[in-house]
C-alpha cells in the first residue's frame, strides 16, 4: 500500500478545565481523500464515546492531561495515526452562576426562616446550608429552614450556602442579615371557671391550653376588681366575704 504524506499531528484548542471544550483540528492529509475519525485519552486511556473533535471535560478528567488521537485511512494506503500533544493537567471547574441566596420570613422567636438560594450550575449542584447569630455558627442548624428560638432574641441572623459538584471549586456565598429578632407571640388558652357560686363552694381554674411549647403560669384571683392576696393556685374555695361580689382569675403566661 502506498503511504499517506505528510501526515502531521493533531492539535488541542481550549482550555484544561472540566466543563470547558476542548476541539481538535490536524491539516490535510493526502495526497487523496483521506477519511479521518478521532479518540480522545485520559492519559493512556481510550475515553469512551468521545470519537469527535470536540470533547467536552468532566470530573474524571480532573488532574489528568488529554490527548487526541487521528487515524487516517484512503483506500490502497496504510492506515496512519498520529497523536497530539497532551494538555496540561485538567483543572477544577468553575461553578456559575452562584448566586448571593436570599431568605424568607418574620424575624421572630417561635417564626420560620427559609433560605431561598437561588439557581445554581452549571448542572446539578448539592447544595449545603449553615445558619448563623450574629457572626457566630449556630450549632445543628444546618437545613433548608430554621427555626427562631429565644436565643436569637436581639440579634440578627444570616445563612451561607455551599455548592458542591465533583470536579468543580466548591463556593460559598451568605445572604445578608435579617431584621433584629424580636419576641414571640404567646397562643393563649381560654381559661374557664367551674364550680358552684356560693359560700363554701370551691371554683376551680382550667386555664385552656397555652403554646407554642412549655408556657409556665401564673394565677391572680380578684373579687371584683381587688387582688385576693394568697391565692396563686387554680382552686379558691368561696367564703363570706365573696358573697354578692364577682370573682374572676387572671391568667398571666410567660415563655
Amino acid at each position: 500500500p502506498g503511504r499517506l504524506d505528510p501526515t502531521p499531528a493533531p492539535t488541542i484548542e481550549g482550555t484544561a478545565a472540566v466543563n470547558r471544550v476542548l476541539t481538535a483540528s490536524v491539516q490535510h492529509w493526502g495526497p487523496r481523500t483521506v477519511t479521518l475519525s478521532w479518540q480522545w485519552f485520559r492519559g493512556t486511556t481510550a475515553i469512551k464515546d468521545a470519537t469527535s473533535t470536540r470533547y467536552r471535560l468532566v470530573a474524571a478528567d480532573l488532574g489528568q492531561a488529554i490527548k487526541v488521537r487521528v487515524t487516517g485511512r484512503a483506500t490502497y494506503y496504510a492506515t496512519v495515526r498520529q497523536y497530539s500533544k497532551p494538555t496540561a493537567k485538567v483543572k477544577a471547574g468553575t461553578l456559575n452562576p452562584t448566586p448571593i441566596p436570599l431568605y424568607s420570613g418574620v424575624a421572630q422567636v417561635g417564626r420560620t426562616i427559609t433560605a431561598l438560594p437561588l439557581t445554581w450550575g452549571p448542572g446539578t449542584v448539592t447544595l449545603s446550608y449553615q445558619w448563623y447569630r450574629g457572626g457566630n455558627t449556630i450549632k445543628g442548624a444546618n437545613a433548608l429552614t430554621y427555626s427562631v428560638v429565644p436565643a436569637d432574641l436581639g440579634h440578627r441572623l444570616r445563612v451561607k450556602v455551599t455548592g458542591k459538584r465533583a470536579g468543580f471549586t466548591t463556593v460559598a456565598k451568605t445572604s445578608g442579615y435579617t431584621g433584629t429578632i424580636a419576641p414571640g407571640v404567646l397562643k393563649p388558652g381560654k381559661p374557664k371557671l367551674t364550680g358552684a357560686a356560693m359560700a363554701t363552694a370551691t371554683l376551680t381554674l382550667q386555664p385552656g391550653t397555652w403554646g407554642p411549647g412549655t408556657v409556665a403560669l401564673q394565677y391572680a384571683w380578684y373579687r371584683d376588681n381587688l387582688r385576693i392576696t394568697k391565692v396563686t393556685g387554680t382552686t379558691y374555695r368561696l367564703g363570706g366575704a365573696d358573697v354578692g361580689h364577682v370573682i374572676v382569675v387572671r391568667v398571666t403566661g410567660r415563655r
